[in-house]
């Protein structure tokens, strides 16, 4: 976002960014936050964008800026699960960039941004032909990489589904649903030691994940482990006890409530014992 107090060259390449991703019918919205600039997106592909203009080099030295790259990008991709793109203007042109690329960081030359917005194409066709730094960019975004692995499986191309949804897992900073989606895609291809690996991997990450409860179930019986589907059936019929949710309370109260009392006289209240109390007692026994 562009403040008052802004130096004249970090403006102009904050308009120069935003002016290219619109003019290639991406979604551009400028954002009030310290470790990025912009949120641009188009149907599946979502990238924060950060602007570092030269004057950044006036107090700080390439290394220590190499350091800072890299370290909002990964405060960045763990607390919103996307990818920070860093765009550079001219005057980090000695920049060594490929070194930020080999740390899994993204970080361009605004003189370079079509590398970006061409990603649009891979929107509608199968990824090929990427350079390092695109190819980090779609591997470490998660949903990308599961909207890349459901098109291959479409195609009936196992392999590169599989590839992609463990991409997927590889780039979730906790349990996500890239675990579901692999886990399904090696079951489906007969691969039950892969499976269970993921499924226990994923339990790691989500002890109460139901899902995950009751196919480690299924895969224990399915290899004759009548004791471990015991034990899994026993952690499943916990989890389902445990209400996550106010849906989940609801239905737990109407399954334990007692049964209808239509036809059963209601217990009355006896009175305390004593004089009166007696006399009140046998008001009551004999009503």
């Amino acid at each position: 976002m562009v403040y008052l107090t802004d130096s004249r060259p970090r403006v102009k390449l904050l308009k120069a960014t935003k002016r290219h991703f619109q003019t290639h019918g991406w979604e551009v919205e400028e954002q009030s936050h310290p470790h990025f600039d912009l949120r641009v997106k188009k149907r599946e592909l979502r990238f924060f964008i950060r602007c570092l203009d030269e004057t950044v080099r006036l107090y700080a030295s390439s290394l220590a800026i190499i350091k800072d790259v890299e370290s909002v990008a990964r405060q960045v991709r763990a607390r919103n699960g996307r990818s920070l793109v860093t765009v550079l203007d001219s005057g980090f042109h000695d920049l060594d960039l490929d070194n930020l690329v080999s740390r899994e960081v993204f970080a361009i030359l605004v003189q370079n941004l079509h590398a970006i917005t061409s990603l649009d194409r891979y929107l509608d066709e199968l990824p090929d032909e990427l350079t390092p730094g695109q190819s980090l960019l779609l591997k470490r975004d998660v949903w990308l990489c599961l909207f890349i692995a459901d098109r291959y499986q479409k195609l009936g191309d196992d392999i590169h589904a599989v590839d992609w949804a463990r991409y997927g897992v590889e780039a979730s900073t906790g349990f996500s649903d890239a675990y579901m989606t692999l886990f399904t895609l090696l079951k489906d291809r007969g691969d039950l030691i892969g499976a269970e690996k993921i499924a226990l991997a994923a339990l790691l990450l989500q002890p109460f994940e139901c899902e995950f409860l009751r196919e480690m179930k299924h895969l224990s019986a399915q290899r004759g482990d009548r004791e471990a589907a015991a034990r899994w059936a026993q952690r499943l019929e916990r989890e389902l006890a445990v209400p996550r949710d106010f849906a989940d309370i609801i239905k737990n109260q109407k399954r334990n409530a007692p049964a209808s009392s239509a036809n059963v006289e209601a217990e009355r209240p006896w009175p305390k014992p004593g004089r009166f109390g007696r006399i009140f007692a046998g008001l009551f026994r004999s009503a």
